[in-house]
């Protein structure tokens, strides 16, 4: 499965304490930009998202089509809904996480503790 992350997801998870896990690791496929996506209709579409956001959105609608199985990494709420109006599959952060303990990238103690830490920073999510 392809995980699509945005820029900002990205940039987080791999300054992260798990950056040396993911640097081993080939979960994460690296996508680079063809004419086959549709970044320019996207950005019309949802104006209000980023530039990583539409990326990801556009990769997804791509991969939907080729049937490859893919998930969004998102937080962003109206990134989200996005995804949502599209009928593309879609996680967070801790989605993520729970991803990467899944496949053994993480334990389950390095999860939890990336969660805690994410909780004491702030950083919001439902249960």
């Amino acid at each position: 499965m392809d995980l699509v992350l945005c820029d900002a997801v990205m940039n987080e998870v791999a300054t992260g304490r798990t950056a040396p896990l993911l640097e081993l690791s080939h979960v994460l496929a690296h996508h680079r930009n063809h004419d086959a996506l549709n970044v320019d209709a996207m950005a019309t579409r949802f104006p209000y998202l980023g530039p990583g956001e539409i990326n990801v959105l556009a990769w997804a609608v791509h991969l939907k089509k080729l049937g490859r199985p893919y998930r969004c990494v998102l937080d962003d709420k109206r990134a989200r809904r996005a995804a949502d109006a599209l009928q593309v599959q879609k996680t967070g952060t801790i989605g993520l996480l729970r991803f990467l303990e899944e496949h053994e990238i993480l334990s389950k103690d390095e999860r939890l503790e990336v969660e805690a830490i994410l909780k004491r920073t702030g950083f919001y999510y439902s249960e």
